[in-house]
């Protein structure tokens, strides 16, 4: 399996069971421990959208939203549209895990 790009100005495949960064050990999980297609679905259904809605705004079929709905990894230019259709800063969910990651490490020392 190929590594995902880490460089500036390169997508990022963003993924809840796998740390980018090469200081962190272990595995890095979004605050609620879904995959950040679950995480997608959820904020939908909460802000009371349908998959419709969001398949018109994302320019693609139903179809399309449901095989997002089932990701657990993502590239982070598509992540960064959805974030701005919905309003919703889904990045947060890895920077507060990996903050978490970063404080329970530091404590063990």
């Amino acid at each position: 399996m190929r590594e995902p790009d880490t460089e500036i100005g390169r997508s990022v495949i963003l993924t809840p069971f796998l740390c980018l960064f090469s200081s962190c050990r272990g595995v890095a999980r979004c605050r609620y421990d879904d995959t950040i297609g679950s995480l997608i679905e959820k904020k939908l259904r909460e802000q009371g959208r349908t998959v419709t809605w969001f398949a018109t705004a994302l320019h693609c079929d139903r179809t399309n939203v449901y095989k997002i709905f089932q990701k657990s990894s993502i590239d982070s230019s598509m992540l960064y549209r959805i974030s701005c259709i919905l309003g919703y800063d889904f990045f947060s969910e890895y920077t507060q895990s990996f903050d978490k990651g970063v404080a329970k490490k530091s404590t063990k020392s």
